[in-house]
């Protein structure tokens, strides 16, 4: 957001940061500040987020050693208490962890403090994970923020394309029809889609079957959206003129797929690939030996086919042993991750 929108930001005035430190208190009030100017339009600051900012900001100020925060419990009610807007109650509900029996709860939970009996302790890094999080809740059901940003994130994807060397086209709208990014590279279209998606990671670990469910039905979204773009990709070729056209989603948070079409933002990189292996190929024509085939609808339907019969294989394996459904995608999906 600072990145791509600067000039849309009225700036904070900072502390001065001890270069030094790794982390330090100020760079957490620091923190707070940014947040709150960056986000200010989308009105971050008119909402339950600009007093735990201040409550945040007053614990920093309470730090030993310029990184942890100890404070007995009764004193930190009483900063709660004077705090206003939000209860001293549901205030210590979200601040301080209250231990899970299970390992997946705790290791995804968000609040900073550890209860060790009549105090409370916490660091500079939990205070501003905490913070972050915090932030994330009050902008997810903000209509405007999520159309915004939805903007950026297409602004992200033609920044790295550009960088990978794709020409990023301005076409919008043809016949009233909307593009997110139009590329070009080696004559052949790039038409790509920017789903910001959202997805609570901690599901991954605390809830199996919902994240398998979730995932699935994300990705039929997808397949959906490139059958759409495939019906109308003669409006591409009529404007920029050429022959060649190949559709993508970008997914700005990772979906677990087999469909090469599919691209997590975090791999955007691997768009680049095929462009690498049609510069080969047309250096083996030119120089008069025959090229193999190298169009990446072709290679993606051979990679899709041999996923397919890999993903059985194991599938019955797994089955074979006992597995429940569930376990068997989770295992399969994990593996076609890190493949």
């Amino acid at each position: 957001m600072n990145e791509l929108r600067r000039d849309q930001i009225t700036p904070a005035e900072l502390e001065v940061i001890d270069p030094r430190k790794v982390i330090s208190a100020a760079e957490l009030r620091n923190s707070v500040k940014l947040l709150s100017a960056t986000y200010e339009a989308f009105g971050l600051n008119d909402s339950d987020f600009a007093t735990m900012a201040a409550v945040v900001t007053s614990l920093s100020r309470r730090c030993q050693d310029d990184y942890v925060i100890a404070i007995g419990k009764d004193r930190l009610r009483a900063l709660l208490t004077s705090q206003g807007g939000i209860g001293p109650d549901e205030f210590e509900r979200l601040l301080v962890n209250r231990s899970a029996s299970d390992y997946a709860p705790n290791t995804n939970a968000f609040e900073p403090f550890i209860d060790v009996g009549n105090a409370v302790v916490s660091n500079v890094n939990l205070l501003s994970r905490f913070l972050y999080a915090f932030k994330n809740i009050h902008l997810g059901s903000r209509r405007r923020f999520q159309i915004h940003a939805g903007f950026i994130f297409e602004d992200m994807v033609k920044r790295d394309v550009e960088r990978l060397g794709f020409t990023v086209t301005e076409i919008k709208r043809i016949n009233r029809k909307e593009f997110d990014v139009v590329a070009t590279r080696h004559d052949v279209i790039y038409n790509l889609q920017c789903k910001n998606n959202w997805i609570d990671l901690g599901k991954v670990e605390s809830d199996r079957a919902l994240y398998v469910r979730y995932n699935r039905k994300l990705t039929s979204y997808y397949i959906r959206a490139l059958a759409k773009e495939e019906r109308r990709e003669q409006l591409l070729k009529d404007r920029l003129g050429l022959d060649r056209i190949e559709h993508r989603v970008i997914s700005r948070f990772p979906v677990i797929t087999t469909d090469g079409r599919i691209v997590n933002y975090n791999r955007i990189s691997d768009l680049a690939a095929p462009l690498a292996a049609l510069s080969a190929g047309e250096a083996r024509e030119d120089a008069g030996r025959p090229m193999e085939p190298t169009s990446s609808g072709d290679r993606f339907r051979a990679r899709r086919l041999a996923g397919r019969v890999v993903a059985a294989l194991i599938g019955q394996a797994l089955g074979r042993a006992g597995r429940s459904p569930v376990d068997r995608e989770v295992f399969l999906v994990a593996l076609m991750q890190r493949s």
